[in-house]
């Protein structure tokens, strides 16, 4: 196997992992020594999470290691906000893994971020696929980056109220720019949010049927919006931006 086949099957695997699977990760950053596999997925939240070792001493990594041979570590990272891979293989031991202190390595390991590509999510790429063909309307004036942030602070906001499954996290930006941003400030909407609380896995469905249909007309009103609230979950600076 040649060394780009190997680079290429390695970087799918890691996108495909079940640790990843949510798909609120921004990037990913692991090492490698060509026997295990370790290192950590930053979310959306700011929070690294371990991604745990994987015995790689067959398959792709040790095609890898034939292949180039001339390697003892290497950084493997990629970032949802444009999937690029990025190599960095070194001789020495510059990126031995440290089981020990689990918050340097997350630290050191943490890939650096242009602008607001720390927003940037597979599962925030899908909700604008999923807008674009659905109501393309609803966010065809907005950049892309602010589009990026709104979602994730909505994601935030979906997260601060119990939610956790990717296909309710989906529901709640989109609703966000369907009614309000805010939309979960309704008390009526507290209350229905309180009340499907205890479900267990995807909930939006009972969350929606649970909410008359006169208070989201409430919500899609002018008087009830409140623009600040697309930046209400990330940092203070962000408020200058709203939509």
């Amino acid at each position: 196997m040649n060394v780009d086949r190997c680079l290429q099957e390695i970087a799918l695997s890691l996108i495909q992992s079940n640790e990843l699977a949510h798909d609120t990760w921004t990037a990913v950053s692991v090492t490698s020594d060509g026997n295990t596999l370790s290192g950590f997925f930053y979310a959306v939240t700011g929070r690294a999470h371990h991604f745990h070792g994987y015995d790689i001493s067959t398959g792709p990594f040790s095609d890898l290691k034939k292949a180039m041979g001339n390697w003892e570590t290497c950084l493997v990272q990629i970032k949802a906000s444009d999937f690029k891979v990025h190599w960095d293989f070194d001789k020495g031991n510059t990126y031995l893994w440290d089981s020990k202190n689990d918050t340097t390595m997350a630290e050191r390991l943490r890939p650096r971020f242009q602008g607001d590509e720390c927003w940037v999510s597979p599962l925030g790429l899908e909700v604008i696929l999923s807008m674009q063909e659905n109501s393309p309307e609803l966010i065809d004036d907005i950049d892309e980056i602010s589009l990026h942030c709104m979602i994730t602070n909505a994601f935030l906001r979906a997260m601060r109220n119990g939610f956790t499954d990717r296909q309710d996290l989906m529901s709640f930006a989109i609703m966000s720019f369907e009614f309000a941003p805010n939309f979960d400030s309704h008390p009526a909407v507290k209350a229905a949010m309180k009340k499907v609380a205890g479900i267990p896995g995807a909930k939006w469905d009972s969350l929606y049927t649970a909410i008359p249909e006169g208070i989201w007309m409430e919500v899609d009103t002018e008087t009830f919006y409140d623009g600040t609230a697309w930046f209400s979950e990330l940092p203070k600076e962000k408020e200058t931006e709203v939509a």
